[in-house]
């Protein structure tokens, strides 16, 4: 067995949470096409809506990060909110008793994480290379996301601790 809890040495400085409505987007896969009369290929993402997800994740960030990006560790913890499929639900609303309680179909969290990721470089941190993430996919009433980041002050390596008991 094991358990999953908060670092208590981590220590930190600036931090904000992040709510933003809408369906979260996942930022696909690159692809390099070469256009004509063009020396180098373009690359452009394979999901069209990431980039306008990415821009209304960004401006909402802006007015809630206290200041300018850091310059040091930041820990994320985002958690996505995916509206209930309507065949989930009785006439009357009520969860039908199949109805799955995790979040275990598509879109995958660490490609709508590698989105997030890009939408606050920049505006949190400067490189998503300073970043621990941790992000989690539930069922709600309504789409959107919720981003709690923390900037890291001090020699803690990560936001939580696992520790396995015999």
């Amino acid at each position: 067995m094991g358990s999953l809890q908060l670092n208590a040495n981590m220590v930190i400085g600036k931090s904000a949470v992040i709510d933003v409505d809408g369906k979260p987007q996942t930022k696909g896969s690159a692809k390099a096409i070469q256009r004509p009369g063009l020396p180098y290929p373009v690359i452009i993402n394979d999901n069209k809506r990431c980039k306008g997800w990415q821009k209304d994740v960004g401006l909402i960030a802006k007015t809630k990060w206290p200041g300018k990006p850091t310059d040091n560790l930041v820990a994320l913890v985002v958690t996505f909110y995916m509206a209930r499929p309507k065949h989930h639900r009785r006439v009357n609303g009520e969860l039908k008793p199949k109805a799955p309680r995790h979040h275990v179909v598509r879109p995958d969290s660490d490609k709508m994480l590698r989105a997030i990721l890009d939408s606050l470089t920049g505006i949190v941190y400067y490189d998503d290379s300073q970043v621990n993430a941790y992000g989690s996919k539930v069922y709600a009433d309504e789409w959107g996301v919720r981003i709690f980041a923390a900037e890291v002050i001090g020699d803690a390596p990560c936001l939580l601790e696992f520790e396995v008991t015999p």
